[in-house]
């Protein structure tokens, strides 16, 4: 009988942890490597600036990335200085570069491209090789234009956007699960309509204070149950009173 109240309660628990779990935020998950800052100039242009973590990190490839966004976007990056600036950090600075570009945030700042950054960082050989990237729009506002969340059903790449209070704008945490730029794609950009998206994230926590309170009603369930089997079990046989 006591097995019967266990499974029970194993299985009302099962069902909470089902239940109550949620996806990871990419910007808990996710640490960048490069943070990429995108800005639309008054005159027209966009201004770029970015900063790469790892200290180490060569300036040839990034001079080279910086040209691929060229290439994608259809327009020759201008104004480029690549520089290293800041405290050192094992005999090195950072490494970071400003540019300017056309072809990231629309003219009326209701549409962005995130596909061409994404690219241009995409495929660098080892040790230069980038899965964690932070993209941050300023000036921009979350709009039905602006991709929120996106993970594509062959997970190439994954996206999350929220709104940045200082400085205004939208910020975008990247996960990038390939290294082929091919592969690279973004609703509204390169991904075709058909491509299907997922609605959350393969990792998940739990929310432990809930399943505890869960748990402990399971658990007196099953106490319940097995003490109803118990009241309904016949007691012991005693031998009646012989007649004299």
């Amino acid at each position: 009988m006591r097995s019967v109240a266990v499974a029970v309660s194993s299985v009302l628990i099962a069902v909470a942890c089902a239940q109550t779990s949620r996806p990871v935020s990419l910007f808990t998950s996710v640490r960048p490597q490069v943070f990429v800052v995108v800005q639309k100039h008054k005159l027209g242009p966009d201004l770029v600036e970015i900063t790469m973590v790892d200290p180490e990190y060569s300036d040839t490839v990034l001079s080279q990335q910086i040209s691929a966004l060229g290439t994608i976007l259809g327009s020759a990056p201008r104004a480029v200085q690549v520089f290293r600036y800041g405290a050192e950090i094992g005999g090195k600075k950072p490494l970071h570069a400003t540019l300017t570009v056309d072809g990231l945030i629309s003219a009326d700042k209701t549409q962005i491209r995130l596909e061409p950054i994404v690219k241009m960082l995409t495929g660098a050989p080892a040790p230069t090789t980038i899965e964690g990237i932070d993209v941050l729009y300023r000036d921009i506002t979350v709009s039905p234009n602006i991709v929120r969340r996106w993970f594509p059903k062959d997970g190439s790449v994954e996206a999350e956007a929220m709104s940045s209070g200082n400085p205004a704008g939208v910020e975008y945490r990247i996960k990038l699960n390939t290294q082929d730029p091919a592969k690279v794609l973004f609703p509204g950009e390169g991904a075709p309509a058909t491509l299907e998206k997922k609605t959350d994230s393969t990792a998940t926590k739990q929310d432990w204070p809930m399943i505890a309170v869960i748990g402990v009603a399971a658990l007196a369930a099953g106490a319940l149950v097995y003490s109803a089997l118990l009241r309904a079990r016949p007691g012991p046989q005693t031998p009646r009173n012989k007649r004299k």
